[in-house]
């Protein structure tokens, strides 16, 4: 019985966080990518965060590891089943919305607002240029720059870690997908989750990555391109093929006379949907995002998604570890 009230009580405060959250992001979150990049606030504020510590010395490396689909409560559960001998500053920053892997993960990796590369927006084809060109316009040169990702679902990581002791190397940026690989074929709620990314951080692969970018004199910031959320569906969008982006969470128009035509006629029932502004997307990317926890899946499925504005979307973990071991009293 017990179990059942304390289910019910976080039902009820996660619809109030919902709807509290949902208000603060139409209200706020356009004046977000304004600030000041350091510390960061937006995702793709980290690079310039990470130029910072480069530019300090000829000899400094930084690397970053971006952990694809991580929510904020799944790194306390990775966290917990790593070990870290160095000092070590735990954030959060903002993704970018719609709370997608090509809008939010190639803003970091292009360090600029989505609208800035609107001719790549539906795809991450071009980070690896991308990001190749920015520190170049730091001062790198292409052999002091590497770029990998499908990373993270093989248990030997030698070949990696073989790579990344080239003493060229100054900036890294690694993508690892196994997360996000496993929320799009959980069945298991939140909870399945949780338990998915226990089983990977016991694997130890990126307690192995992390050792070894200290050992090579790295300095490392982990963070996510979005979180994920437990929804559950309140019918598809029968909207034929007029959709540039056909997310759960998340629906993609060229037009907004389109993009709210479509909400008009099939979505406007749902509580959760809305018409999200154009904060920092091209002029010819219109949205509907989820707010709350429902999902364009048939009604009543049951799915781990992102797209939309929820808290565990929008807020993901950024960790800096400095190669610099811990102090010892």
């Amino acid at each position: 019985m017990q179990g059942v009230v304390d289910q019910q009580v976080f039902a009820e405060l996660t619809e109030v966080i919902d709807t509290k959250f949902k208000e603060w992001m139409l209200n706020h979150y356009n004046s977000l990518h304004n600030h000041p990049p350091t510390p960061p606030v937006m995702l793709n504020h980290i690079p310039k965060s990470m130029a910072r510590e480069i530019a300090s010395s000829n000899t400094a490396k930084s690397a970053l590891i971006l952990i694809d689909g991580l929510a904020l409560d799944q790194w306390v559960t990775l966290r917990n089943h790593i070990d870290i001998n160095h000092s070590t500053t735990e954030l959060s920053v903002f993704a970018w919305v719609p709370t997608v892997t090509s809008v939010s993960r190639q803003a970091l990796f292009s360090v600029k607002a989505p609208y800035q590369f609107s001719k790549t927006i539906h795809t991450t084809s071009a980070e690896p240029k991308a990001w190749l060109q920015f520190w170049q316009e730091q001062g790198l040169s292409q052999s002091e720059v590497m770029y990998q990702k499908n990373l993270g679902t093989d248990d030997d990581v030698t070949i990696l870690i073989d790579q990344l002791s080239d003493h060229r190397l100054r900036s890294v940026g690694l993508v690892i997908n196994t997360v996000d690989d496993i929320m799009h074929g959980m069945k298991l709620g939140s909870e399945g989750m949780h338990n998915q990314v226990k089983l990977w951080a016991e694997s130890g692969y990126l307690q192995k990555l992390i050792n070894a970018l200290i050992g090579y004199g790295f300095s490392v910031h982990i963070t996510s391109d979005h979180g994920n959320v437990e929804a559950i569906g309140c019918g598809k969008i029968s909207e034929g093929a007029v959709a540039d982006s056909r997310g759960e969470r998340a629906r993609v128009y060229n037009t907004e006379t389109l993009r709210n035509d479509i909400f008009k006629k099939t979505v406007n029932e749902s509580k959760s949907a809305i018409l999200w502004p154009q904060i920092g997307l091209p002029s010819d990317y219109w949205s509907i995002v989820m707010s709350e926890r429902e999902a364009f899946v048939a009604s009543k499925q049951n799915i781990v998604g992102h797209g939309g504005i929820a808290i565990e979307e929008v807020i993901v973990p950024y960790i800096k570890i400095s190669n610099e071991s811990k102090e010892v009293d």
